[in-house]
């Protein structure tokens, strides 16, 4: 690693901002890692994804598609990426 070393961005604030906010909120009795997501986010309300928990989504066990490339994002509209995990 160097002065010049590039990071991704996601990396760092996962574990810089994230992971204390979520460990706070778990203290605080005001999340349940848990719980099906659907509980905080109505776009998971759906029956058949009461098995997404908020613990999988930050396991990166949920089963999301990668983002694909920006070179690629004309091209990969939401239809075209595949969405199993919304079936």
């Amino acid at each position: 690693m160097t002065t010049d070393t590039i990071f991704d961005i996601a990396s760092l604030t996962k574990v810089i901002a994230t992971a204390p906010a979520v460990l706070a909120l778990v203290d605080d009795g005001k999340l349940d890692l848990d719980a099906p997501l659907g509980r905080y986010l109505k776009e998971f309300q759906a029956p058949h994804l009461s098995w997404l928990t908020l613990r999988r989504v930050l396991t990166h066990t949920a089963g999301f598609p990668d983002i694909p490339p920006r070179t690629r994002w004309p091209e990969a509209s939401p239809r075209r990426c595949g969405s199993s995990w919304r079936e």
